[in-house]
């Protein structure tokens, strides 16, 4: 279990840019034997066995190759960045996250979109440990952080349910990821030091190092703690004069509850509450924002706080609105594409979005006759383009494929662009001559093709003959042997004549039309001739076949 957590680790440490000790050893059994290359780190220390850990398997590394700095600080920045690349490679078993501009903006942006964190910070300043516990307690999922100790709610002497990571906090006690002082104190509001990060990594990655412990009392039927089981979710505003409702769940304590539901923007002027007194376990908070509410406040949260009779209370978690102006929502759809002609190997669909909360993740839907293909893309763009570079051997599965966008914004809102075709146009005759029969030889006929698919302007030449298998070109024999409609008198030695005709799109691809036959009703004396070796028929000054 160990070596494959050490071959994630591995790889948020070449993602995060790090270099690991230079005592690393390839097997598991080494590390109990080697000593920690970092001088700085005695072996009497509460984190040297964390910080072996997590220097070996590559999940931190020093400062030099001999000193650790386990007393140093970690920034919000480099703190969001670990959380995104253990949450990438936890996933999907890789990490494509890198640096951008500034260097931690995607990491934000791939936390933003994954719920990992919702707002801004000052960078490069300390993390504190709060914030480090709200931010790692959303890295993996809750399957990765089962509980496993009981913690019960405001057990933690120094928070509160209160508290606004009280959530994130206690579930990394649960989980035994941290365990705080020896007396349990978490101290949220000291900055986070490298031998706690060292020691909370590895307990994240490695379960057999998680800490056992009790907190509280043991819950009881009749005495159950308070707790959130269901947090209101961010809603995006659709219209401008839309309610949005909110709904919080709760467990335990004991009726009647309280439910003060806070919104707060993000200025500093004061939150405003509204309280409701009820006797269920579940309550809704309806709630339309002036006009005026987002011209201070580009992002307003809503929470609610639940007492109990008991004065016992809990928070939830907070939810974002959006404002209509900036919902999200597509501005500019997707085309239908069609593939002109053979060869044809890459086509492109594009769609364009307004409003939301980027980072994006544009989900891009092929439907083909017996699947769909998911191929999803994260960007900040507002616009997203769709490679489709195997169009034809896609054809070749399905007569058309249905394309369309599932785009949805970091705070979940969603969007469906229209659904567009991807089919083969390739020049073809849409109109076909038919045959002729006339009743009197010296009678005109007319013969008409149409076209479709491939590149337009096209260029048409009939061709003429008396084998259906041998025709040549009608050049100057007939008005019309360059049009779409051919008109002419047909020659009266032969009572069988064959025609068809060739298009050329803008391309120079080539297409023929089916041979058809102008006959006689009666062939009389004339019977089918063919003509003598080199002889070809030629054109009267009147345009007729003579």
């Amino acid at each position: 279990m160990r070596k494959r957590f050490v071959t994630l680790a591995l790889a948020i440490l070449f993602c995060a840019g790090l270099v690991p000790c230079a005592s690393f050893a390839a097997e598991d059994a080494a590390w109990e034997e080697e000593a920690l290359c970092f001088t700085d780190v005695s072996p009497e220390a509460w984190y040297y066995s964390d910080v072996k850990i997590a220097a070996d398997s590559g999940l931190v590394n020093g400062k030099t190759e001999t000193t650790f700095c386990p007393d140093e600080y970690l920034t919000w920045a480099e703190a969001v960045k670990l959380a995104a690349c253990m949450n990438q490679i936890y996933l999907t078993g890789d990490v494509y996250l890198t640096n951008g501009d500034p260097w931690y903006k995607n990491y934000a942006d791939y936390a933003r979109m994954k719920g990992i964190i919702s707002g801004e910070y000052d960078w490069d300043a300390s993390i504190n440990r709060a914030g480090y516990m709200g931010i790692f307690a959303r890295a993996l999922p809750d399957s990765a952080l089962s509980a496993k100790n009981r913690v019960t709610d405001g057990s933690i002497p120094d928070v509160p349910m209160t508290y606004p990571q009280a959530a994130q906090i206690y579930k990394l006690y649960r989980a035994g990821v941290v365990q705080g002082d020896e007396e349990h104190f978490c101290h949220p509001a000291d900055p986070i030091r490298r031998s706690e990060v060292a020691a909370i990594l590895t307990r994240m990655m490695f379960e057999s190092e998680r800490k056992s412990l009790s907190l509280g009392p043991e819950e009881t039927p009749e005495d159950t703690a308070l707790r959130i089981v269901k947090n209101p979710v961010s809603v995006a505003l659709m219209t401008e004069d839309e309610t949005a409702s909110f709904t919080v769940e709760i467990a335990g304590g004991r009726a009647p509850y309280i439910y003060r539901w806070v919104t707060e923007k993000e200025t500093d002027s004061p939150p405003t509450s509204v309280s409701q007194t009820s006797g269920q376990r579940i309550s809704t908070y309806s709630v339309s924002f002036p006009e005026d509410t987002f011209a201070v406040s580009k992002t307003v949260f809503v929470y609610c706080v639940v007492t109990d009779s008991e004065g016992r209370s809990t928070r939830s978690e907070k939810a974002g609105v959006t404002p209509y102006s900036d919902a999200l929502r597509v501005l500019k759809q997707p085309e239908d594409r069609a593939l002109r002609m053979p060869g044809d190997t890459a086509v492109s669909f594009s769609a364009e979005i307004i409003g939301g909360r980027p980072p994006y993740v544009y989900d891009w839907r092929e439907e083909l006759s017996s699947r769909t293909v998911s191929i999803q893309q994260i960007s900040s763009e507002t616009t997203n383009t769709l490679n489709v570079n195997d169009a034809e051997q896609l054809l070749s599965q399905s007569e058309e494929v249905t394309v369309y966008c599932i785009v949805t914004d970091s705070a979940g809102t969603k969007s469906v662009t229209d659904r567009v075709k991807l089919k083969k146009d390739f020049l073809r005759a849409s109109v076909d001559p038919v045959d002729v029969i006339l009743a009197d030889p010296s009678e005109s006929f007319t013969l008409t093709t149409a076209v479709s698919g491939g590149v337009a302007p096209y260029s048409y030449q009939w061709y003429w003959g008396v084998a259906a298998d041998r025709v040549e070109d009608m050049s100057g024999w007939a008005a019309g042997y360059d049009k779409p409609t051919l008109t002419a008198r047909p020659d009266p030695r032969y009572a069988v004549q064959y025609l068809c005709c060739r298009v050329r799109d803008a391309a120079g691809n080539v297409t023929f039309t089916p041979t058809v036959s102008v006959r006689s009703a009666s062939a009389g004396a004339n019977r089918e001739q063919q003509p003598e070796s080199g002889e070809s028929a030629e054109s009267d000054s009147e345009g007729n076949m003579a």
